[in-house]
Order: structure tokens, then sequence, then C-alpha cells
């Protein structure tokens, strides 16, 4: 626990947060969860400070030498974010997924493909939050966004310290 000070307004500043990795041959996972709570402690007069976020997310990915000059890897992303402040409420989750390869045919150029998916769904926005009955409310509830990608990009190492990139990547929302 921290104390904040902003202005004239005081409070606590509780944090938590936890991660873990995990790595087994060419397969990793990680997973990360934040807790953040800012509590206004203030006796001055004013609109009071105070926060109250809830955030998770979790990664995975699989490497494999499918040829001597062809890689592969594929991700699975989820977040899930849940943040109340005193002037929003704001609550989502992105799940998104891919697959790229990698070809090194030739000793000074790698060409790279890959596509990917992810899906965006907001559950809930609302500005002033429901706990002020008395303000007008703007809601935005079950929005969801889909996007494909597509990327190919060709690398030649022109020389040990410098190396030319040229790409395109194609987005469809």
């Amino acid at each position: 626990d921290d104390q904040f000070e902003f202005n004239t307004r005081v409070g606590d500043d509780d944090r938590r947060s936890a991660a873990a990795w995990l790595r087994r041959g060419s397969a990793s996972f990680s997973a990360n969860l934040i807790r953040r709570k800012l509590v206004d402690r203030s006796t001055a007069a004013g609109p009071r400070l105070g926060s109250d976020e809830k955030s998770w997310a979790v990664q995975g990915d699989y490497s494999r030498q499918l040829t001597q000059t062809l890689e592969s890897k594929v991700t699975a992303t989820a977040l899930d974010s849940h943040l109340v402040s005193g002037i929003s409420d704001y609550d989502d989750r992105i799940v998104k997924g891919g697959v790229d390869f990698l070809w090194k045919r030739l000793r000074r150029q790698t060409w790279l493909a890959g596509v990917e998916a992810s899906s965006l769904a907001i559950d809930a926005v609302r500005l002033p939050p429901p706990t002020n009955p008395n303000a007008p409310t703007i809601r935005l509830d079950g929005e969801r966004r889909n996007v494909f990608s597509a990327t190919l990009q060709d690398q030649v190492d022109v020389s040990e310290a410098v190396s030319i990139t040229a790409g395109a990547r194609l987005d469809r929302y």
C-alpha cells in the first residue's frame, strides 16, 4: 500500500500484481494479474478521486522447425480488464491468435508470412458510472469488433550490422 497526493487530494494507492512464466521446449506460457485500487481519504471539499482496476492476461506460444529452412510459430492471447473510476466504468475482453511462418532459404534473406485474428468484446462502458444516479449516463453495451490481419515481410542482411526490411500488412475490420 502506498499513499497518493494529487493537488489537494490524498489517499491510499493499493497495487497488487502477480506474474507467472513457464517454458518447456518450444512452448511457453505466461500469465499476469493486476489489481489496483485508489481510495480518496481527503477531508477537503471537492470531487473525490478513486478507482478500482482488475486486469488479467494469458499468452501461450509454440514454435516448431518444420524443415531445415522453415519455422512456424503459433500464438494465442486473452486479456480481460475492468476499470471503475470517478467518471467511468469500462469492461472489455480481447482474444487473439495467429500463426507465423519464417522461411530462411537464402543465406542472407528471411521471408515472414503471418495471419492473425482477434476479437474485441466491450461488455460495458458507462460515463459516469451507475453509482451517480443524478447524472446523465452514456452507455455502450455489447460492442464487438473482429479483425483479420495478414503480413508479408522480406528481410535482407546487407552486412552484420545492417539489414533492410520491407513488408506489407492488411487489416480487415
